[in-house]
């Protein structure tokens, strides 16, 4: 079964690069959801969706399937930069995404910012975008509540081991004299 689903993806890869220069076919793009499905490697489903958005670099489905791509690999900043592609595709009016999914787009950029890069400030612009389209979200409402208080004690935590080092210098100054 995998060597008919390598088969297909060279064949499709084939008349991709016959298409570069026209309009896709949409008979090309039909079996183009499965290839991220069906093929036994992440690496060639990543290549292969890459290569559609040569052809169209605001085909959501490739966007979707690269982002899952990233996400199962747990490749966090290339998912960061995939989701805020999809947004900007989104704010453009790209097919297919409607305000929930954007929604979503955004909850997740949040959580992957705020949870795990620990960047705390774009996790909070995040969830604001959230609020922005639902400003009954109480995820958004409580996630960016928590990311500026960590922010704010990151800050005095900050401030106070400054504060420390100077009285530290002083106190060595004053014994050293």
């Amino acid at each position: 079964m995998a060597g008919e689903w390598k088969e297909l993806t060279e064949i499709l890869e084939q008349q991709v690069a016959a298409t570069r220069t026209s309009t896709p076919d949409p008979d090309l793009q039909a079996p183009r959801p499965h290839w991220g499905e069906k093929l036994s490697r992440e690496r060639n489903s990543l290549e292969s969706w890459q290569k559609v958005l040569e052809l169209d670099p605001q085909d959501v489905d490739a966007l979707r399937a690269i982002a899952e791509n990233y996400k199962s690999a747990g490749a966090w900043e290339e998912l960061s930069q995939a989701l805020r592609r999809l947004i900007q595709v989104a704010q453009l009016g790209g097919a297919g995404i409607d305000d929930a999914e954007l929604k979503e787009l955004y909850s997740q950029l949040g959580e992957l910012e705020g949870e795990t890069l620990m960047r705390t400030q774009e996790a909070i612009d995040a969830w604001r975008e959230v609020l922005e389209l639902d400003a009954h979200d109480f995820r958004a409402l409580r996630r960016s509540r928590s990311c500026s208080r960590r922010r704010r004690a990151g800050k005095s935590a900050s401030r106070s081991s400054s504060g420390a080092r100077r009285r530290w210098r002083r106190r060595r100054s004053r014994s050293t004299s």
